[in-house]
């Protein structure tokens, strides 16, 4: 099993409990002592007996809840590597309370804190690049990092350097990103060996001051790309964030099991490797939508693991999401440019209609005109409320915009959306669930598709052959 790595910080920490909470002082005084590894987030705070009595302490613990003393922990005075550091509690969840007492001459009782996660601030003492992330993955990232270097290291003199391959640098908005391994020596003092471990890492390098909220859509956008192409749940259980003065690090716990990685890009038509997989994807495009490709990339790995069934629905699921999403968008943009100016009854707006369509019929390119005027048609009955569209015609409107031939399909749409309300309403014959492999694959095969053309790929599967395919 590979060793952890882990910190260990002294503090001096203030307690600021309510008024009127019945406790001899409103503020405590205490030594405290944070430790960090991949899996455990531990705050042991040390309570002498000057502090508090006995009676005290146990009522404290009693009361951590009721008063919310996790945001009333002040950080007087803490030091890492040399340097002053504090800590930020206000987006943890607090996972262990625990009391116990203390053999210490000096010390009662000891309250030993775990958190879900815990971010640590310091100034940026060494003047490290500004507007600059190291964003260290889960033990997943290990498969996709390793492909951007070579197969043999390169010693020169006492140093360890690995020998990384060209394209490893990858455009991203206001900036690029760049996947390697981080790597950590592991000395015994008692022994001639040394080991090294490798650990996989994303830096992030922008030309503009940032915030929090952006870096965390950068996040965002890196992890959906790396977690489609690899069918594998990735995350960044370790955030250092260097912003314009002081430097931000998130620690996450996680016990994540290894996943194997799948060859399922080759079901979806794209032969390639992820290094030319990150140089092909439109990050601009993925950047606009990456709220809903999020929400629909980790409904897609999550469905490898599930029940034949409840897989069907997940994969159903994902293209309804992204079929609302892309009619709701349409929709918008049709009601902004038409609806308004209109005036008159129901036959003058029909009429207008009709000339706005044969305007834009005549800046399409022939290929084009089938596709568009369905889709024209769907909002006309919608704005014009003379119809609602059916949840057939809203995932076939999703595939024709994703450039997706439905008559190439093994499935048909209506029977895939037919088979859906069986199991919703619990009317599904046997030979329904007998065939459900079969819907699932189809399923699996038009999540992959439609999600590629979310990212400006298109694949050459199921595709109109009048189009010209990007892949």
């Amino acid at each position: 099993m590979e060793e952890q790595e882990s910190k260990s910080i002294n503090l001096v920490l203030a307690i600021y409990l309510p008024e009127k909470s019945g406790y001899s002082s409103n503020m405590i005084l205490s030594n405290g002592l944070l430790k960090i590894s991949d899996s455990n987030i531990e705050l042991s705070i040390y309570f002498d007996k000057e502090s508090l009595t006995i009676p005290e302490h146990i009522s404290l613990i009693n009361d951590w809840s009721k008063y919310n003393l996790d945001s009333r922990i002040i950080v007087c005075e803490g030091e890492y590597s040399g340097q002053p550091i504090n800590i930020d509690l206000s987006s943890s969840a607090r996972i262990k309370l625990s009391n116990s007492s203390s053999f210490h001459p000096e010390f009662n009782h000891v309250t030993k804190l775990g958190y879900d996660k815990i971010k640590l601030i310091s100034d940026n003492f060494n003047e490290l690049p500004k507007n600059t992330a190291y964003l260290h993955l889960n033990p997943n990232g290990f498969h996709f990092i390793k492909h951007f270097y070579n197969l043999i290291s390169i010693k020169t003199g006492n140093l360890v350097d690995l020998s990384k391959r060209k394209n490893s640098k990858f455009k991203i908005k206001n900036g690029y990103f760049i996947p390697q391994f981080y790597l950590r020596l592991i000395d015994g003092s008692e022994k001639r060996a040394a080991t090294i471990i490798k650990k996989p890492m994303i830096g992030l390098f922008l030309n503009k001051n940032i915030l929090y909220e952006d870096v965390e859509r950068y996040e965002d956008v890196i992890l959906g790309i790396c977690s489609f192409f690899h069918q594998v749940k990735y995350s960044f259980p370790i955030k250092e964030h260097i912003y314009f003065d002081h430097i931000e690090a998130t620690y996450t716990a996680e016990n994540l099991e290894l996943e194997t990685q799948p060859i399922h890009m080759l079901q979806l038509g794209v032969n390639f490797r992820f290094t030319e997989f990150l140089e092909k994807v439109k990050i601009d495009l993925i950047w606009e939508n990456y709220k809903i490709l999020k929400k629909a990339i980790n409904l897609y790995v999550q469905a490898r693991f599930l029940t034949e069934t409840t897989e069907f629905l997940v994969r159903y699921n994902i293209l309804e999401i992204l079929a609302s999403y892309i009619y709701k968008s349409l929709k918008e943009n049709i009601k902004a440019e038409i609806i308004f100016p209109f005036t008159g009854d129901l036959d003058t707006i029909k009429k207008k209609f009709a000339e706005c369509l044969n305007i834009f019929l005549n800046i399409l390119p022939n290929d084009h005109h089938s596709q568009f005027e369905k889709t024209w048609q769907y909002f006309k009955d919608d704005v014009l409320e003379s119809k609602k569209i059916t949840l057939t015609e809203k995932l076939e409107l999703l595939l024709d915009q994703c450039d997706i031939d439905i008559k190439k399909l093994p499935i048909s749409v209506n029977k895939i959306v037919r088979l859906r309300n069986d199991i919703t309403h619990g009317s599904v014959d046997s030979k329904s669930l007998v065939d459900i492999t079969k819907y699932n694959n189809v399923l699996y095969q038009l999540n992959g598709l439609v999600i590629l053309r979310f990212m400006g790929l298109r694949s050459k599967l199921y595709t109109f052959e009048t189009k010209e395919n990007i892949l």
